[in-house]
């Protein structure tokens, strides 16, 4: 896939999973993550989301509170059905 489009799908879904955490999670500790850089492969299959937790003294409450919820949150969500990605798996990573 051209590079510049794999560019827009990345900053595509940093903005839509960081406005999908913001505002579709209920779980209070999830609300302290910022999203920084997505990656995609070519064929669109993976993504790697980095985030960054805001809060350190509730680091581990947050990232074992996000693992929990990626998965069935976001690509359920109305940005992944409406751009045809539900099949991306997202791996998260944690920039410390």
């Amino acid at each position: 896939m051209n590079q510049v489009k794999i560019e827009r799908v990345n900053s595509l879904l940093e903005k839509e999973i960081s406005t999908i955490l913001m505002m579709e999670v209920k779980d209070p500790d999830i609300r302290f993550v910022t999203v920084t850089k997505v990656n995609t492969t070519n064929d669109l299959s993976y993504a790697k989301v980095y985030v960054t937790v805001l809060k350190d003294d509730k680091k581990e409450e947050t990232l074992k509170a996000l693992k929990g919820n990626i998965s069935t949150i976001i690509p359920g969500s109305y940005m992944f059905q409406n751009y045809n990605l539900y099949m991306m798996i997202l791996l998260l990573m944690v920039k410390k």
